[in-house]
């Protein structure tokens, strides 16, 4: 049974909930950091292979995590949490960083503007929707990303 709170896991069966007519959902909480963000796409992956949801959707709702949990490694507080959630063939994407602040190291001066400022602009392109939430305790980004009517329930 999932619980309300978030957690951490290791894997996917771990968070995931039961098959039949409930939602699947999932969700992992890991400390921001750039390690965290491979995780948090393997996670993604391994979750969305076991719902049954094809290579391209998938790929891309990896793509997006990855961005996501890459702004909150980069700019976020100490704490990332994942939320997967697949109703009625679309997917649901939410990435909340929250906890203690942290200094990050500010982006030097002769970083390759082509590598940075991109993320949200992926996302945007690859989502049937996206909103983002900030207030005190963190950000939250969410997003919908259509999987395909096609694609088999576990």
């Amino acid at each position: 049974m999932l619980s309300s709170q978030p957690r951490s896991a290791t894997t996917p069966e771990d968070l995931t909930a039961p098959t039949g007519d409930s939602a699947r959902r999932a969700h992992l909480t890991l400390p921001s950091s750039g390690v965290a963000v491979r995780s948090f796409r393997r996670f993604t992956d391994q979750v969305l292979h076991r719902w049954g949801i094809s290579d391209d959707p998938r790929d891309s709702a990896v793509l997006i995590v990855s961005e996501l949990t890459a702004n909150t490694a980069q700019y976020g507080r100490a704490l990332t949490t994942l939320f997967l959630d697949c109703p009625q063939g679309t997917l649901h994407i939410a990435v909340r960083d929250h906890g203690g602040l942290v200094q990050h190291p500010p982006r030097g001066v002769d970083a390759d503007p082509d590598e940075h400022g991109r993320g949200l602009g992926i996302v945007a392109s690859l989502a049937k929707w996206s909103d983002v939430h900030h207030d005190a305790d963190g950000c939250s980004v969410r997003v919908g990303l259509v999987v395909g009517a096609g694609d088999r329930t576990p």
